[in-house]
């Protein structure tokens, strides 16, 4: 659950390498916010975070990430040149590879065992480094055209904040991790390219655990 800042920040390098500017670039910006501002739950099932479901007797690392199903969301989804969609779909990969590679998943998952709930934790870790981020990569909610709707979220999401002394960005380290995180994604990533081919796969990231996860094809 990376924080809107996280997304902010991926969305805003992918747009300057793209060049995606002006309107255009508040509707990318949209879509990126989008599937936090709207998600929904109908029979138990999420309408915007397609997740996969865990294997028979899942470890505990597995128990703590977001394994987006991605074939899912293509076979849902036509793209076209929205770029609201685009952003959406990049606002997914984010929250996909989140956990696994700008988190330390050890500590997340002793947190839990320890019995703080990992929105608690992630809640409060994120909110730490808000002023970072929008220091750092020069963001605003007002990027946006869902300002309102993002102040009210961020009022619910706060509300957890004093649950938890957790926080997984207490160390120059932690950011460090973050911020190489945000740039991989931001400059690897080829949403164009991942419609076209209907996959999503970042190399470095999907052969440490399997490329099977994240990257499939579908029949034409």
């Amino acid at each position: 659950m990376p924080n809107f800042m996280v997304h902010l920040a991926v969305a805003k390098l992918y747009a300057q390498k793209h060049d995606i500017q002006g309107n255009d670039a508040r509707d990318f910006y949209d879509g990126n916010v989008a599937p936090d501002l709207e998600e929904k739950k109908i029979d138990g099932k999420r309408t915007q975070h397609l997740y996969k479901p865990l294997a028979p007797d899942p470890t505990d690392e597995e128990r703590c990430r977001n394994d987006i199903d991605f074939e899912e969301h293509f076979q849902r989804n036509e793209y076209g040149n929205s770029l609201t969609e685009k952003g959406k779909l990049l606002h997914l990969i984010v929250d996909n590879y989140c956990y696994t590679n700008a988190l330390d998943m050890g500590r997340l998952v002793r947190e839990i065992n320890a019995g703080v709930k990992r929105r608690v934790i992630l809640s409060n870790s994120f909110d730490s480094i808000n002023d970072y981020l929008k220091n750092k990569y020069d963001l605003n909610y007002n990027m946006t055209n869902k300002e309102k709707e993002m102040g009210e979220k961020l009022e619910e999401w706060q509300a957890l904040d004093s649950q938890s002394t957790a926080n997984l960005f207490d160390t120059p380290e932690a950011i460090e991790k973050l911020d190489s995180f945000i740039e991989k994604i931001a400059n690897e990533i080829d949403l164009d390219k991942c419609i076209a081919e209907r996959r999503v796969f970042i190399a470095d990231y999907d052969k440490a655990t399997n490329a099977e996860i994240t990257s499939f094809h579908l029949s034409q």
